[in-house]
């Protein structure tokens, strides 16, 4: 690099790098006038077309973009647009001064609806919709038995109660069965949905004497079967990789995989999320809260492809 002097400076020099820091500034100067000259309409059409993500880093261009950016004209876009029925029938009031507010607000903290039966939120990269049934929804095999299930209150948690499978060696080895169902018209078109069971291990979390067993996992949208797995409650396993293991939550919770769909669009069928447990095999004295109905983030499908 030469300086008008004619002397010779090294690119790594302090000089050189505040000189190239200098054009740069100046460069990023040069577009931010370019994008603060911009119609309010072509920035507003330029924000409706991307994400929620997309546009919080927007926001960050230029006080133009950010006033636009976090306007309620944005954000109802990016809402679900039957939103506003799920939020009738929650259990309590939903209050937020924005729609960038209430948005946020669903993504980091579902609401119960339909008196605590089930659980709205979003995803938050793309603002599709999300689900959580509550055990108190879910059908649970000999969920009448107070020999084998107890209900326990919950507090500082979504839903008011959980289920806790009981220690009992001879109900245990049973059949048994978990499934929650939900239609397809009630969650967001073109998108894929991971199911996850949310749960907490009591009695034998740190009984390591338990062998490992292993439940059958499936998913059935109206009479096609479109998931089919295995998965392991234990959460002191984790030895084959052909079976789906529990991790922890940042609620404290665990959750694991329990199947995977994909809505299509103007789909109107019943999905049915179901775990199987074989007759002779023992599961961990669970608490469990309910199956969580997660729409995939943008990130991981990116990933997929």
């Amino acid at each position: 690099m030469f300086l008008r002097s004619g002397k010779h400076v090294d690119s790594e020099s302090p000089i050189a790098k505040k000189r190239k820091g200098e054009i740069v500034k100046c460069e990023k100067k040069a577009i931010l006038r370019n994008y603060n000259q911009l119609p309010q309409d072509c920035i507003s059409h330029l924000l409706s077309l991307t994400t929620p993500r997309g546009a919080c880093v927007l926001s960050a261009v230029s006080p133009t973009f950010r006033s636009m950016a976090d306007s309620d004209a944005i954000w109802q876009q990016f809402l679900p647009s039957d939103y506003a029925s799920f939020l009738s029938h929650s259990v309590v009031p939903v209050e937020h001064a924005s729609k960038k507010e209430l948005f946020l607000r669903l993504c980091d903290h579902p609401v119960p609806i339909y008196g605590g039966k089930m659980a709205f939120g979003l995803e938050k990269s793309s603002g599709a919709k999300c689900f959580t049934i509550s055990a108190r929804a879910m059908s649970i095999s000999f969920i009448d038995s107070n020999s084998l299930w107890k209900w326990v209150p919950l507090f500082n948690s979504r839903f008011s109660e959980a289920v806790q499978l009981r220690f009992n060696s001879f109900l245990n080895k049973d059949a048994m069965a978990f499934s929650g169902r939900i239609a397809t018209k009630t969650l967001s078109s073109e998108t894929t949905y991971t199911a996850y069971l949310i749960y907490r291990c009591t009695y034998y979390e740190f009984r390591t004497c338990i062998p490992a067993s292993f439940l059958e996992s499936s998913v059935e949208i109206g009479m096609a079967n479109a998931y089919n797995g295995i998965v392991c409650l234990h959460p002191k396993c984790n030895l084959r990789s052909d079976v789906e293991w529990p991790t922890r939550r940042r609620d404290r919770w665990m959750e694991v995989k329990v199947g995977e769909f994909y809505v299509k669009g103007g789909e109107d069928e019943k999905v049915k999320i179901k775990l199987q447990k074989s007759e002779g095999d023992e599961i961990p004295c669970i608490l469990l809260l309910g199956m969580e109905i997660r729409a995939n983030s943008v990130d991981s499908m990116i990933r997929k492809t």
